[in-house]
């Protein structure tokens, strides 16, 4: 993003300065395309792509006891997503395959809303995931549930 007003400037200012020759016009066009492709596609889409991947990759890790069909799908979505790299370099299909992938990523991001809701993604015990945890006062048990489903736990840091 920071090419636009960082680079693009530049190039305006090169392509209609009455006083260069049509060549340096041309060039200044010329460059501002180098540096789209350079920056946009190549960097800017393809780290996107990547990190998107891994991004869903890490949460489907995270959540280890979760549904099958949510782990699978998550990672076929990021698999399609990540192939999103090689569409610079013109591979065939790729491009339907990383759109496809984006489709599928935002429905199974609905469905990571709906099961957070529903309560049925659980990041296993809470005891092994950082500082030492204490059920709340008043509780019976450290796995006991309040009204809503939810598991609260009072930890050094606050309420995790």
């Amino acid at each position: 993003m920071s090419r636009w007003f960082l680079l693009v400037p530049g190039y305006v200012e090169r392509a209609l300065d009455p006083s260069a020759t049509p060549v340096a016009r041309s060039d200044a066009v010329s460059d501002f395309e180098t540096a789209h492709d350079a920056l946009g596609t190549i960097v800017g889409e393809s780290l996107g792509y990547a990190f998107t991947a891994a991004w869903t990759i890490l949460v489907i890790l995270a959540f280890p006891a979760a549904p099958r069909w949510w782990r699978t799908s998550g990672s076929l979505t990021a698999f399609l997503i990540l192939l999103g790299v090689l569409v610079p370099l013109g591979v065939p299909g790729t491009d339907f395959a990383n759109f496809a992938g984006y489709v599928l990523w935002s429905l199974w991001l609905v469905a990571v809303a709906a099961l957070l809701v529903g309560g049925e993604l659980d990041a296993g015990n809470p005891s092994d995931l950082g500082p030492r945890r204490r059920p709340i006062r008043g509780m019976t048990s450290s796995r006991e549930t309040i009204s809503t489903g939810r598991r609260f736990w009072l930890c050094e840091s606050g309420i995790g």
